[in-house]
């Protein structure tokens, strides 16, 4: 590891815990060894600043494997979803000067959408509450997942309009769409008249002094200086995932962790207004008055006990990048890497713990909480996912407490569990997962073991409008099989049935589905939906 800047003058005061600046530096690089980031693997840049005074930045790694190339001051990332705060912010550059409003029908922009019933409104595209399925996932169906085939942003459209039908109805829920962004990004074209790439160069980066960012060119042209992505496998190797990909709105900036430092500063400031930078941070409300992280400026806004943090993190191919903001000590914290053994979210956790002294340990087991051996058994089940279908939970009952795969649920009331930061609330034959984000309902049901005959009876052709794709569900020996082709195929594993549909889970090119499967009163099917994560219910009807 190659240090850049440290500023050992610093007073104590700037720490919360370290009590000295060579202890931090020590925890720091302790955290990057941890995971596997050295002086010859893949690698990054930290960069922490207060009040815009460096405390801290270290560059890591190599750029590239192949040539052992460092990285330097030069060298430039994929920033993938911290690409969203560029375009939200294109978004509310648009409505301060009255050429949109945040309330529009997006349909008024991009009429090729299908009217759903509900008004989809600029405003739940920013924040991830429209309802809109994520395109990207729905490749992972069809054989040619992104990464594997070029996709570009006219596909991407094409796509997000094929979808007849919602994950929920606009305002209802949280879920994160890369759909919303990219039509974002198409918004911001024929509003301002300017391709988006160059309407973000002059109206944003020009502006904070970004001088090595932009959104990424066609994927085939160089650019100067990009750090190469990898992944490390089990046995310690790496591979060299490309991206294939010219959509843009979701993601697309080239930029380093300098250039991220100086946006936030400069929007954080005001450095377009005051009023951009308090709408930056307006977290949205729900239908039902709940208010979630998610704020109108692509980023999350956390409270944390009495800590703020405006932040968000990226993640695509062996790309992460991350920037967080905390407005009442002015620290600015700004991170890229090729290396995607860097979990940000544990970074983030290290970052707080010596900046504030933070104690982030969640779901203890309280001492009051006595746990009815009876009631634990009877909410040892499996639970199929009702506003979020393409997961179960399978709750067991094992040596006197609850269990969701290999991790024990923790009790802090008689119907309510914490696994991390997670909780588990059951309540007549339900179980409600519930996030800082979300709150999804599953369902009581009985798992599934079908013998033979009863398979063959979901067997038959089907076809899918909504994602321009056949399957081929045949029976072989004692198992299902889903086929796109006869030599591109995935196993269909029974997982639960009841009065309503009956389940089956699968991995489509790594992403896990669920094939739900609708019969009529004589047993025989009638609708397929297969549900992925942030895209659930893709229609099929059997031919």
């Amino acid at each position: 590891m190659r240090n850049f800047i440290l500023l050992p003058l610093l007073c104590l005061s700037v720490f919360a815990t370290a009590q000295t600046l060579k202890d931090t530096v020590a925890r720091l690089d302790s955290f990057f060894a941890a995971h596997s980031v050295g002086d010859s693997t893949p690698g990054g840049v930290l960069m922490i600043s207060r009040n815009g005074q460096i405390l801290y930045k270290k560059y890591m790694g190599l750029a590239s494997l192949e040539h052992k190339t460092p990285i330097t001051e030069n060298t430039v990332f994929e920033a993938a979803s911290v690409s969203k705060q560029f375009t939200a912010t294109s978004i509310l550059l648009l409505a301060r000067e009255g050429r949109i409003s945040l309330d529009d029908d997006v349909r008024k922009y991009i009429p090729q959408l299908p009217d759903y019933g509900e008004t989809i409104r600029i405003h739940h595209l920013l924040t991830h509450t429209s309802g809109l399925k994520d395109w990207r996932n729905i490749t992972y169906i069809s054989g040619w997942p992104t990464g594997k085939r070029l996709y570009n942003q006219s596909m991407a459209l094409d796509m997000i309009c094929k979808q007849k039908s919602l994950n929920f109805m606009p305002g209802e829920r949280y879920s994160y769409s890369n759909s919303g962004y990219d039509l974002l990004a198409v918004i911001v074209e024929k509003v301002s008249g300017m391709k988006f790439k160059d309407f973000v160069g002059e109206r944003l980066l020009k502006l904070a002094g970004m001088n090595q960012s932009f959104f990424r060119p066609a994927h085939e042209q160089i650019i100067p200086h990009m750090a190469s992505s990898y992944i490390q496998q089990n046995d310690q190797s790496y591979i060299h995932p490309l991206i294939l990909d010219e959509s843009y709105g979701a993601a697309g900036l080239i930029t380093n962790a300098t250039d991220l430092h100086k946006w936030v500063l400069f929007i954080e400031k005001g450095g377009l207004s005051e009023d951009i930078k308090k709408l930056r941070s307006t977290r949205f409300v729900l239908n039902n008055g709940d208010t979630i992280t998610y704020a109108l400026g692509g980023v999350h806004v956390m409270h944390r006990d009495n800590l703020i943090e405006i932040n968000h993190s990226g993640l695509l191919a062996g790309f992460r990048a991350w920037t967080a903001y905390y407005p009442q000590s002015g620290l600015t914290v700004s991170y890229t890497s090729n290396n995607r053994n860097v979990i940000t979210a544990d970074m983030a956790k290290v970052i707080r713990n010596i900046f504030f002294g933070t104690n982030e340990v969640l779901g203890s087991n309280s001492p009051n909480v006595k746990q009815d051996t009876s009631y634990l058994k009877s909410i040892s089940a499996l639970y199929r996912g009702v506003t979020d279908n393409s997961w179960w939970i399978d709750v067991q009952y094992r040596n006197g407490v609850i269990l969701h795969g290999n991790d024990t649920l923790k009790p802090i009331s008689p119907a309510i569990f914490t696994n991390g930061t997670y909780r588990y609330k059951f309540e007549d034959g339900y179980l409600n997962l519930i996030t800082a984000e979300t709150d999804d309902k599953y369902k009581r049901a009985e798992r599934f073991h079908p013998d033979q005959q009863h398979l063959a009876s979901f067997e038959g052709e089907y076809y899918s409008d909504d994602a321009d794709l056949a399957f081929s569900i045949k029976l072989i020996g004692d198992r299902l099989y889903s086929y796109r082709t006869s030599y591109d195929s995935v196993p269909l594993v029974p997982v639960y049935s009841d009065a309503e549909m009956t389940g089956f889970r699968t991995i489509h090119n790594g992403l896990r589905a669920v094939y739900h499967f609708e019969k009529d009163k004589d047993g025989s099917v009638i609708r397929l939906s297969v549900s992925l994560p942030r895209a659930n219910n893709i229609p099929f009807r059997k031919n």
